[in-house]
């Protein structure tokens, strides 16, 4: 490498210059050609991840964090890959709405190095812990990259960090170029919310109309930052005591979520929903969403928790023609009780449980497919199968959008989700006495390789117990979980 290292150099300011000026398709061209050439380097390789991470080139950074070949699902760990490039892989699962494949990692991974301080943070701030990622990320700001005090911002905000936010604001305003435009536009709206939520709302929401003023364009150049800003207004509103305000905000911000930002990512909506119930605007339709919606982020959880009062999520419909139950394994079809859910009714759950917001593909991935991010580009012509088998086999009206799948609303009523339930259906009803695996088989009309695959699953998870041996063996619940 030594003797070919000022071409190398030349290389990277060209392809650093790509990523500055926003020349997409130049950048990818000059990062395959330099990994084809330098493909074990270590150090070309997070510099190609950080051009595709501040370029927005979502898909193909995650193709570049992850391992070539079909290797086996056990090498797909952080001690394997090693702690930045996992790092890596997270940052843009997340960012391709896989965020249950980083979740699964969060504990395993390592930051030892101010750059992994910095991806980590940035995954803590997406998943919700803003505390963690406040703490790794302050240290960073003196000597950051624009883009980890950006993500310090976002925490400050999130985390409620308001007086800290202000002071980091204040200095990074300070620093930017007047041909950063665009940046300087969004740093002084979140200047000015750090200064509405610690002195004077009314005074804030001015400030942003001059900055809007000041920048016009800034909206198109970046709606989704311009889309942050409405929520930011809406919060600034609330604590203003103008609620028919911030619901207009909070309106605005989801019409440019919907409309005006590229990639339209039903998770940015439940976020926005998020904080219209921080601000008690929220709709009780947009509550039902919250509480019913498939694989949300952990932050998103908590306040799921906060707002059920032992109500069943989904409203099932007892009389419907389908009724799954995923966490206990079974499903009512025209009232015939199944046991052990296809992958393809699963998803239909899944649809049903979004609803108008339908579901992101990755998303759809990681809950049907959690253990093979090893395949997760493969795992689109599984997803576009079961998507054919609801069309074709079961006759469902499924739409897709840019990514996103949706059920039509027509179909609501033919399918009810209960998710509460976790102890099958039989158990419930045999709680207190014995059973034989024939009662099992006659219950859910399957084999008696099947009923004893089964009893031995039940067995296992501690539902259930044996008792006595050979053709005199019975089984007895155990436990009600």
């Amino acid at each position: 490498m030594s003797d070919h290292s000022g071409d190398i150099e030349s290389q990277l300011v060209v392809l650093e210059r790509y990523c500055a000026q926003r020349r997409r398709d130049a950048l990818k061209r000059g990062i395959r050609s330099l990994l084809a050439e330098h493909p074990a380097d270590a150090g070309i390789r997070y510099r190609a991840l950080d051009w595709y991470w501040r370029s927005g080139l979502q898909r193909e950074g995650l193709k570049c964090a992850l391992p070539a070949g079909r290797s086996a699902g056990g090498d797909i760990t952080p001690a394997r890959l090693g702690n930045q490039r996992s790092l890596w892989l997270m940052i843009f699962v997340i960012g391709q709405s896989g965020w249950p494949y980083a979740w699964r990692w969060i504990n395993e991974v390592r930051a030892e190095s101010d750059v992994e301080r910095g991806l980590l943070g940035q995954i803590l701030m997406d998943l919700g812990d803003h505390a963690r990622a406040f703490e790794l990320l302050s240290p960073l700001t003196a000597d950051a990259q624009q883009q980890v005090t950006v993500t310090l911002l976002m925490t400050a905000w999130r985390g409620g960090y308001h007086r800290e936010g202000l002071a980091i604001a204040t200095g990074f305003l300070g620093r930017l170029k007047k041909q950063e435009w665009v940046t300087r536009w969004w740093v002084g709206l979140i200047k000015a919310y750090f200064e509405g939520c610690l002195a004077s709302p009314t005074l804030a929401l001015r400030a942003f109309e001059q900055w809007d003023a000041e920048f016009p364009e800034a909206p198109v150049k970046a709606p989704r930052l311009h889309a942050i800003s409405r929520i930011w207004k809406g919060l600034l509103a609330t604590a203003d005591a103008e609620p028919e305000r911030a619901r207009i905000e909070f309106g605005r911000a989801e019409e440019w979520l919907r409309s005006h930002v590229p990639d339209y990512v039903p998770l940015r909506l439940l976020d926005l929903y998020y904080w219209k119930e921080r601000a008690g605007v929220l709709s009780d339709e947009e509550k039902n969403i919250i509480l019913n919606y498939p694989g949300p982020p952990p932050y998103i959880r908590t306040l799921r928790t906060r707002l059920r009062s032992g109500t069943v999520p989904v409203a099932a419909d007892p009389q419907a023609q389908w009724l799954v139950r995923p966490k206990s394994d079974e499903y009512r079809l025209n009232g015939k009780l199944m046991l052990g859910i296809p992958l393809e009714i699963r998803l239909l759950a899944v649809l049903r449980r979004a609803g108008r917001l339908g579901i992101h593909r990755n998303l759809a991935k990681a809950l049907l497919w959690p253990e093979e991010i090893r395949i997760f580009f493969a795992l689109d012509g599984r997803l576009s199968k079961l998507i054919e088998r609801l069309r074709d086999f079961h006759g469902f009206k499924v739409t897709s959008d840019k990514d996103c799948f949706f059920l039509d609303p027509s179909e609501s009523s033919r399918i009810g989700v209960e998710t509460t339930p976790r102890v099958p259906e039989f158990l419930l009803e045999r709680a207190g006495r014995e059973f034989g695996w024939e009662e099992l088989a006659r219950h859910y009309s399957i084999g008696a390789t099947q009923a004893r695959a089964m009893l031995r699953s039940w067995i296992a998870s501690g539902r259930i117990r044996k008792v006595g041996s050979g053709r005199f063996t019975r089984y007895l619940i155990e436990t009600a979980r």
